[in-house]
């Protein structure tokens, strides 16, 4: 009885040092995943794929951070996620058991499943749960909970509720500015700019826009630099201020996508429309449609 009593303790043991052993392999995988994530989460997803098999004989809490981790690569490589089965259980466990950075990360994500599934009530309350996360100035729950911002103001914008998509901008620019991602501020800058543009106050959505376009500069975002020029040349022209429209469309364009290129050129052939140059107008029209 003895004999069988030591035996079970030393397997006992002998699992837990495996298990330790597992975790410490595995953790080291999910650190480097994380810090591929922000900019190279295809390269994050191929690591998780290459290395999922050490996660079957680590810890739940290491499990659950793994499918955390996963999932958030996953929504930033566009995969659309068909079902909450894989991440609901992650935001309970870490409603419970995670630091508050998990806590905000996990809702997030969820919510990110919700929006891909469109069940937009439900993605409403993940978000909610998400801001709501106590974390104190932690950059990085900042991070996510900016952008849980920016997707709730996304939701109620298609449904044409800019009132409220403006508050929630707002919001994630408060967020943003603590974040440890610099682009995220300068994007809930120029949302709020586009809220106040649709919600007709161009005279409140101009001078954002052209301290987003400082910003981006700054920060050497060339695509988001001329998407900000090229909608403030719209605005302009709407307002029929073609003089400034114009010297905006006048400054350089660093074309980085065909999409960027095509729509350089429908703002300036909607420019010279507005100013009756039909040759022009018709001219990058053709550019327009041929660069689609």
């Amino acid at each position: 009885m003895r004999k069988i009593g030591l035996y079970l303790l030393f397997a006992a043991m002998l699992s837990a040092v495996s298990s330790c052993r597992d975790d410490g392999r595995a953790r080291g995988v999910l650190c480097l995943a994380d810090s591929l994530i922000e900019e190279r989460p295809d390269s994050a997803l191929a690591l998780f794929r290459r290395d999922s098999a050490l996660f079957d004989g680590a810890s739940k809490a290491v499990r659950m951070a793994y499918v955390l981790s996963k999932s958030e690569a996953e929504d930033k490589c566009y995969i659309v996620h068909t079902s909450d089965s894989a991440m609901l259980p992650v935001a309970e466990y870490f409603a419970r058991h995670g630091e508050a950075r998990q806590n905000v990360r996990a809702w997030y994500v969820l919510g990110r499943f919700y929006c891909d599934l469109r069940l937009y009530g439900h993605a409403l309350t993940a978000f909610d749960n998400a801001i709501a996360v106590d974390a104190g100035d932690d950059s990085v729950a900042c991070r996510y909970k900016a952008r849980a911002c920016t997707w709730t103001s996304d939701i109620y914008e298609k449904r044409k509720l800019y009132g409220k998509s403006l508050h929630y901008n707002k919001l994630s620019y408060e967020y943003a500015k603590k974040s440890d991602v610099p682009s995220i501020e300068v994007y809930s800058l120029r949302d709020i700019g586009r809220l106040y543009s649709y919600l007709k106050r161009n005279n409140i959505a101009i001078p954002y826009y052209i301290k987003v376009a400082e910003k981006a500069k700054a920060i050497g975002d060339a695509n988001l630099y001329n998407m900000v020029f090229g909608e403030l040349a719209a605005i302009y022209i709407e307002e029929n201020r073609l003089a400034e429209a114009y010297k905006v469309l006048s400054l350089p364009f660093i074309c980085k996508t065909q999409q960027d290129l095509s729509a350089h050129y429908f703002t300036l052939s909607v420019y010279h429309d507005s100013v009756s140059n039909l040759d022009s107008a018709i001219y990058y029209n053709k550019l327009d449609v041929s660069s689609v």
